[in-house]
């Protein structure tokens, strides 16, 4: 993703734009998407891979997730998504401690994946002030009851 492509995107009536961490160029996109999309339309994915950021941004190489999530609410990103792509299918539950950590630190609203095990789960993300989670296997695995979550929704 590339300054040109938020551009691009910008033309269209797309209420949100997501920006995958992994595949923007550098900083810039984000701070571009920012200005042409405006804080609460703008999101940055970050994946991770066993608890490691993936990017090819030089300047956020072998840095720490939380440093790396600094320098990204320090752009002006309200809303981060978090996504291990080590914990997606694996129905492993509970809030990691990196993900507490960020919660901790990152003053905006995170979404969270990966791992997800059930309605507690669901429940533990809220009472510690996540702002969604992003549920596959569990809900396609039928672990996981739509109607519950719509009901858990209402309350």
């Amino acid at each position: 993703m590339s300054i040109k492509n938020v551009k691009i995107y910008s033309k269209y009536s797309i209420d949100t734009l997501i920006l995958g961490l992994e595949t923007i160029k550098n900083l810039k996109v984000i701070s571009k998407c920012l200005k042409i999309y405006g804080k609460s339309k703008t999101i940055v994915s970050i994946d991770m891979y066993n608890e490691l950021i993936q990017t090819n941004i030089n300047e956020l190489q072998n840095q720490k997730p939380i440093e790396i999530i600094k320098k990204i609410e320090n752009l002006g990103v309200e809303k981060i998504i978090l996504l291990d792509l080590y914990k997606v299918g694996q129905k492993l539950g509970g809030i990691p401690q990196l993900y507490q950590q960020i919660r901790d630190e990152f003053k905006g609203n995170i979404i969270v994946g990966g791992g997800i095990k059930d309605m507690d789960d669901i429940k533990l993300y809220n009472q510690h002030n996540f702002s969604g989670v992003l549920i596959g296997t569990a809900l396609h695995d039928g672990t996981i009851n739509i109607d519950k979550i719509r009901k858990f929704n209402q309350s």
